[in-house]
């Protein structure tokens, strides 16, 4: 038998908008006939509605936040307190378009952990679950 021989993978180029290898490798999924130009649009135009969403989300949110600090003095107390470490998040969550990371969340959540493969022992043929690279998770997620 002859050996597997290996490929050399070639990078995706990061999209323009986002300068982002997933938003990338987005775009050439959704892409069809080689318009690429079509399927940009397609993957942009719902980055705004996500990122609309996203703000909407969190005026309601700090809308709450309000509502609960004028009901109990206890929970102005404890807003204080948690001030500063909810800041520290909002620096790191805030260095991300609100779209990239909506899109970074969805496909962690989508992306497989283990995939069967199959294998002979003997004369039968069993399936075996084996652990996925992050690549090939990207992958799959993004089908």
């Amino acid at each position: 038998m002859r050996k597997k021989t290996k490929y050399k993978k070639h990078p995706v180029k990061p999209d323009e908008k986002y300068n982002s290898p997933v938003v990338g490798k987005l775009i050439n999924k959704v892409m069809s006939n080689g318009e690429r130009r079509i399927a940009r649009r397609i993957v942009y135009q719902t980055a705004e509605v996500v990122e609309k969403w996203y703000q909407e989300q969190q005026k309601k949110a700090s809308q709450k936040q309000k509502e609960e600090s004028k009901v109990s003095p206890v929970a102005e107390e404890k807003k204080g307190e948690e001030q500063v470490p909810k800041e520290e998040k909002e620096k790191t969550e805030t260095t991300n378009p609100p779209f990239l990371t909506v899109l970074e969340k969805a496909i962690e959540k989508v992306s497989p952990d283990f995939e069967v493969r199959r294998r002979k022992v003997g004369s039968g043929v069993h399936r075996i679950p084996v652990k996925i690279e992050k690549e090939r998770g990207l992958k799959i997620s993004l089908r």
